[in-house]
């Protein structure tokens, strides 16, 4: 059996290292390109330790390795294999079940992990990236006998997930309940546990206070990502328009004399008591639109778990009970965006199976549930058919994108919420060929970041604002007339100034246009 598990574990590394070389791999979304640009000085030409949501730790490691070869992916190198090790760990810990358990059990449930395990291969993100390394942690805490080394290790591999997402923390510490819940009814031994995370607390508090964001920052996210729609009442007091939050929900930011640290902390504030019970409604709908196969998954495993391994009920109640706490609250004052729910959901569903294999009885009943598990592995791995194609059409699309403003040095390219879509971008894409010239401007959170600083400087720029009408040299990546609107209704409320965007240039793919004062 143990060499079984050997050889089901060397077939599930291979597998997810294939998956890795031969199929496209990008980021989830454009987050990661504009911290890997930072860390790698790709765009500024400033190698820079800021990643504004990671640790300066993380930063430092980068920037040290970028110095030092600076023509390879370092950033893409680093997140991919904390990943798989996190998810060979995970199939270390699916191999560990009772010897009553078939092989061929085991071969299913590894290939159930891998199938809805292949998306986050496929497309990384360093938030899903962080959370799954500490999913490997409660993994580890709760199915394997930990020693003092043990222990050491889990904590040194915790806090790196949380110098490449400090709010991982929170996920360990909220999932570790049910865990104390659990060891502390069962009257075993809970101080190993807690001396665990006090470490891991004493550590990311260490962190945090080297590496937290600023608050200017943290205010643009929230109010960017918020779908939250607002009044001349509600923003009363507030010295924002209508059009200054629009813009800003497009990723777009204004004057930074008036879109400060003050006025944006004090915005951000204001949304959290002015998201509607519909808007509340809509987000769960999308959530279980777009999450409907994983949420089913997660409630199989719920029932099969209820089934078969009843003494598990209880703590079944509080981690479900407790997970639902935080979706809620998240969904009502903050976000719940993929990156977020799918470890989270990964979480639950792997500890209620893993609950259900490590039984030493019924057999009969765990068969039926792996070939059933295995059929739905089999589809969701099909569903990524679609998904290999469109991620080469989108990279051979980006290509396209990058030699055009490659070829136009002397412009200066703005680019804005659907503009370039630079999710496209192949994730192993070295940062020498990353826009050679520097002539490309993201928004964003970036814009208030040293590196973009540094950029506007380079171009003679104070703000992307009032300093571009009517510059030749300056060219917007557009395709979003919410976002034009709004900027031309800033850009008439705050300056007194109008204008229109001109499209310049009919090109296949691009929309390329030009701000122009209107008299």
């Amino acid at each position: 059996m143990y060499k079984d598990k050997k050889i089901i574990l060397f077939i599930g590394a291979l597998f997810i290292t294939l998956a890795a070389i031969v199929f496209s791999v990008s980021f989830e979304n454009n987050d990661d390109h504009i911290l890997y640009f930072i860390c790698s000085g790709a765009l500024s030409g400033i190698s820079s330790d800021q990643l504004i949501f990671s640790s300066v730790w993380w930063g430092k490691l980068l920037t040290i390795l970028f110095k030092l070869y600076p023509s390879f992916n370092w950033y893409t190198l680093l997140l991919m294999i904390i990943q798989n090790i996190s998810f060979l760990t995970i199939g270390y810990i699916s191999l560990g079940v009772q010897k009553a358990v078939k092989t061929y059990h085991l071969l299913l449930l590894l290939f159930v992990l891998l199938g809805f395990m292949l998306i986050c291969v496929l497309k990384i993100q360093f938030t899903t990236i962080a959370l799954t390394a500490i999913l490997s942690v409660l993994l580890c805490i709760q199915f394997l006998s930990v020693s003092t080394t043990g222990w050491c290790l889990l904590a040194g591999w915790s806090l790196l997930a949380f110098s490449i997402r400090l709010e991982a923390y929170l996920f360990l510490i909220i999932f570790s309940i049910p865990l104390i819940f659990s060891l502390w009814s069962e009257k075993k031994n809970i101080r190993p546990l807690i001396t665990f995370l006090l470490i891991c607390t004493i550590g990311w508090t260490s962190i945090y206070m080297q590496s937290h964001p600023s608050k200017t920052v943290v205010a643009f996210d929230q109010i960017a990502a918020k779908p939250v729609r607002f009044t001349a009442t509600s923003l009363s007091g507030t010295g924002f328009t209508s059009a200054d939050v629009l813009l800003m929900q497009s990723w777009y930011p204004g004057d930074p004399a008036f879109f400060n640290e003050g006025n944006m902390v004090k915005l951000a504030d204001r949304i959290k008591s002015h998201k509607s019970t519909i808007e509340i409604a809509s987000e769960w709908k999308k959530i279980l639109r777009e999450e409907r196969y994983i949420i089913g998954l997660w409630l199989l495993s719920v029932l099969f778990c209820f089934l078969i391994s009843p003494e598990k009920r209880i703590f079944s109640l509080v981690l479900n009970s407790l997970a639902l706490a935080l979706i809620f609250y998240l969904i009502a004052f903050s976000r719940f965006p993929h990156r977020v729910s799918y470890p989270i959901f990964m979480y639950l569903i792997l500890v209620h199976l893993f609950y259900v294999f490590y039984q030493e009885k019924k057999l009969l009943s765990k068969s039926v549930i792996s070939v059933f598990l295995f059929l739905i592995a089999v589809f969701k791995v099909y569903s990524f058919s679609d998904l290999f194609n469109l991620q080469r059409k989108y990279h051979a699309e980006f290509e396209q994108y990058h030699q055009y403003i490659s070829a136009n040095p002397d412009k200066v390219y703005i680019t804005a919420l659907g503009g370039l879509p630079v999710e496209y971008m192949s994730a192993w894409l070295a940062p020498e060929k990353i826009f050679p010239h520097d002539n490309i401007i993201f928004t964003g959170w970036y814009c208030y970041t040293q590196d973009y600083a540094a950029l506007l400087k380079k171009h003679q720029l104070q703000n992307i604002t009032k300093d571009v009408v009517n510059r030749n040299d300056i060219i917007f990546l557009l395709n979003n007339d919410g976002l034009e609107t709004a900027f031309k209704e800033m850009m008439l409320t705050r300056y007194n100034i109008k204008c229109t965007f001109e499209e310049i240039e009919n090109t296949e793919h691009l929309p390329l246009k030009r701000l122009v004062q209107v008299d």
